[in-house]
């Protein structure tokens, strides 16, 4: 039995100047994979810990990271590495990167936008290869 469009779950990008912010994915599976793919957020792969250069191209955003089981934004300083609506912990992975990279700013370099107060963390590669954006 197929569902229409109107009851079936929306998972709307939450990017705002992102096109999808308003075209929904219809798949949790299609949205992480955007999240992943076009804004380079770091959620792994299951069993797949990301080599160096995987990690060098992640943009980490600072203050929040995405839970991987329901792809909502969790708040470091309200709740840590732990998710509030599921319970899902953060990537032992995650959690280290994360960890060196606010200890050693010289693996990072910030980036600030100026139309929104929000800090972008990027680490920066051996690859050369840098992406900036705007959430």
């Amino acid at each position: 039995m197929h569902l229409k469009d109107e009851q079936k779950t929306k998972y709307l990008c939450d990017h705002k100047k992102c096109p999808r912010h308003t075209n929904p994915f219809f798949r949790q599976d299609h949205f992480r994979d955007h999240l992943r793919i076009s804004h380079m957020e770091d959620l792994l792969r299951r069993g797949n810990p990301g080599d160096t250069e995987w990690w060098a191209s992640r943009a980490i955003l600072n203050g929040w990271w995405r839970c991987n089981r329901c792809l909502i934004r969790v708040g470091l300083e309200d709740h840590g590495f732990v998710c509030h609506r599921c319970g899902n912990q953060c990537e032992k992975e995650r959690q280290q990167y994360r960890m060196q990279a606010m200890a050693d700013p010289g693996l990072i370099r910030e980036q600030h936008s100026k139309k929104h107060s929000s800090r972008h963390l990027f680490a920066s590669g051996r690859s050369g290869r840098e992406r900036t954006y705007s959430s």
